[in-house]
């Protein structure tokens, strides 16, 4: 079932208004739209389940703290045509090995390791995944994808003075109050209540899991550096929490509302996967000035 994030305007904030020049400072990003159900098709994108696997090929496996790797996220170019993958490859793979928590690299959750295929070139899969060690707060449910493209505007952390003095100035901070009361079901903290929280948690980077746009950090920004210098591209984030009591008011599709309200079922649009990352989320950066495209992770809680 398709998914649609409430727009800006449904806010009644016309930001580009208010600060003019972040339209030129906006970024595409692709909302993925979890939601618990198992995919049969193996070349289909999803979270979890079975993936497009070639059954020459063995599964992988970290030898650095002996667990093998889980799969996490497929994606499908069919599905999401105008982001960028490695010419001749039409299947993005991403699994992670988790670390255990006694490790002395817990602090970065996870080992990642990501492979881009030609499914055409796959002639049989293997139709079973391994059985996994017991980190199994890390070991997804198997999730539907549901596919949207949403433009983002700069991360508050890197607006300019002048620009946050323009958003206290301009931000009808009644009208969001207001837009809160007539939905007291959400029940949102005064602390979001400020134009900080607003632009945050509302109006300028979309904090669920997504495929490329800017990154909605937790803490200080964390870019990675690859190997031959470059500063590498923000891929994907998966985040431990799609929507909270902050950032429901924009991020939280119409159609989900009653199923969010509802305690019993809320997980299954708060935390589709059912995956535990304490809070935080996981982002993956790619260096796409490099032949093969590598990977680096950051986590952050």
């Amino acid at each position: 079932m398709t998914k649609k994030t409430p727009s800006l305007t449904s806010l009644g904030t016309n930001l580009l208004a208010i600060v003019p020049e972040l339209e030129t400072q906006a970024l595409t990003t692709i909302r993925l739209h979890p939601r618990r159900g198992e995919v049969l098709d193996v070349s289909a994108s999803k979270i979890g389940g079975t993936f497009l696997w070639p059954a020459n090929e063995t599964w992988p496996k970290n030898d650095y703290i002996n667990a093998l790797y889980i799969p996490i996220l497929q994606i499908n170019l069919a599905d999401v045509l105008n982001f960028p993958f490695p010419v001749g490859k039409d299947l993005m793979q991403f699994l992670w090995a988790p670390i255990p928590a006694y490790h002395k690299d817990s602090h970065l959750l996870c080992f990642p390791l990501i492979y881009w295929r030609s499914s055409e070139l796959i002639h049989y899969s293997h139709t079973q995944i391994p059985q996994f060690n017991p980190d199994k707060h890390l070991i997804p449910k198997p999730c539907t994808l549901s596919f949207e493209k949403l433009i983002e505007y700069t991360p508050y952390e890197e607006l300019t003075n002048e620009q946050t003095q323009r958003l206290v100035e301009g931000l009808d901070m009644e009208r969001i109050r207001t837009l809160y009361h007539e939905n007291d079901w959400l029940d949102t903290p005064n602390e979001y209540l400020t134009p900080y929280g607003v632009y945050t948690c509302l109006l300028s980077v979309c904090p669920a899991s997504k495929l490329g746009g800017h990154v909605s950090w937790l803490q200080q920004p964390e870019w990675p550096t690859c190997d031959c210098g470059n500063r590498m591209d923000h891929l994907f984030t998966l985040t431990d929490s799609e929507i909270d009591r902050s950032t429901a008011l924009r991020w939280l599709p119409v159609e989900d509302r009653e199923t969010w309200k509802d305690l019993r079922t809320r997980n299954e649009i708060e935390i589709p996967p059912d995956w535990n990352l304490g809070g935080g989320a996981y982002y993956v950066f790619v260096c796409r000035l490099c032949s093969d495209w590598p990977i680096k992770g950051v986590y952050q809680r």
